[in-house]
């Protein structure tokens, strides 16, 4: 340091200043590098989204959702449609809700012009009471194939709700509501075993 001292020290300060804001720039430089990279690498890919749509004529098929909060993200960006250009709707979830106050009953209901058929056949998920009461935008439902019974309510006021398919696991029907209001449900269709 002894050749860049001068009479009064700023020849010395404007040198190590200069230094210094070369350095800062070159690690300025690799940050923005990394924080570009990470932020290319955080990016979603199309072609690794598993809950990619496959369109089929009437509506579309999903590949399998497994969580209802992907399931809802999707549905709120679909098209109105009528009962029969639903769309059908592979769910593979293990609950059927998003949080302790949001369920696949308020996404159905908050879509009430998105009509859906949903296959729940590999779905491990507990159905819980009234799961699907008052869903009108429900036209079909393939029960999951672990399910043994039917709980008190579940399908109550679902009046485009056209067919049901249950396994033959299905033993018990539980509560005298379960299918009430069910005016689209044709009976031939009510218990197919899968």
């Amino acid at each position: 340091m002894k050749n860049m001292k001068s009479n009064d020290g700023s020849f010395a300060q404007t040198k190590i200043l200069s230094i210094l804001a070369t350095q800062i720039r070159s690690i300025c430089a690799v940050a923005l590098v990394v924080v570009i990279g990470f932020s290319m690498a955080a990016c979603d890919d199309p072609s690794k989204d598993k809950d990619k749509t496959k369109e089929e004529a009437g509506g579309s098929y999903e590949s399998g959702f497994t969580t209802i909060e992907a399931f809802d993200k999707w549905l709120s960006k679909q098209s109105n449609n009528t009962p029969n250009t639903a769309y059908t709707v592979k769910l593979k979830v293990e609950y059927f809700m998003i949080s302790y106050s949001r369920d696949i009953n308020d996404v159905l209901k908050d879509n009430p012009n998105k009509y859906v058929s949903l296959d729940l056949s590999g779905s491990t998920g507990v159905m819980g009471i009234g799961l699907f009461r008052g869903c009108t935008s429900l036209t079909g439902v393939i029960y999951p194939d672990n399910a043994d019974n039917i709980q008190g309510g579940t399908f109550n006021g679902c009046t485009n709700l056209a067919s049901v398919t249950i396994s033959n696991k299905v033993t018990v029907i539980y509560g005298g509501y379960t299918f009430s209001g069910c005016t689209s449900l044709m009976s031939s269709s009510l218990f197919t075993n899968t």
